[in-house]
């Protein structure tokens, strides 16, 4: 009788390899090496500060220049610094709203202050001589500053109506 080769000679390679799986023969590789790998990287102090508002409105009335007109950021001006840094805020911007329109040409002076009511323009102008954020503690996470301002009746009793603007940069330091 002639025997009958079903199986070719890789088909029984194939089945020779499964089978040492199966029980637990070696693994195709011959050996492994490890080595390890530096990871790092640095937390570099930071912050960031919003656009703020300071709206005085419709409050400065000219004609009957009797009290000062005061308002204040709320919670639009948010600052975030990361922990463990020590931020202190000023503006060296002018304090003036510049008047357009009819009022082209004429300027008000106001205060920026960290205390309710500015009754002084207390708030920093340079780097050097900027103060800590009243009630921050840098953790991180965006918190309102809330930053006041005046316009002291003496400064607009005498300006003629119109709409009157200003920019004003806040810079925090840390």
């Amino acid at each position: 009788m002639k025997a009958i080769n079903i199986f070719s000679q890789k088909s029984l390679l194939a089945m020779l390899v499964a089978a040492m799986g199966a029980f637990g023969g070696s693994s195709v590789f011959a050996a492994t090496e490890t080595g390890s790998m530096g990871v790092s990287g640095t937390l570099v102090s930071a912050c960031t500060v919003s656009d703020p508002t300071l709206d005085f409105g419709n409050n400065i009335i000219a004609l009957l220049s009797q009290a000062d007109v005061t308002a204040d950021t709320g919670n639009t001006l948010q600052i975030a610094c990361t922990t463990g840094t020590n931020p202190k805020i000023y503006s060296a911007t002018a304090r003036t709203l510049v008047g357009s329109g009819t009022a082209t040409g004429s300027s008000i002076a106001f205060n920026l202050s960290q205390t309710a009511g500015a009754a002084t323009d207390d708030l920093p102008t340079t780097a050097l001589g900027a103060e800590a954020i009243t009630g921050y503690t840098a953790n991180g996470a965006e918190q309102a500053v809330v930053i006041h301002g005046k316009v002291p009746v003496a400064n607009y009793g005498n300006q003629p109506a119109g709409p009157y603007a200003a920019t004003i940069i806040m810079s925090v330091d840390y």
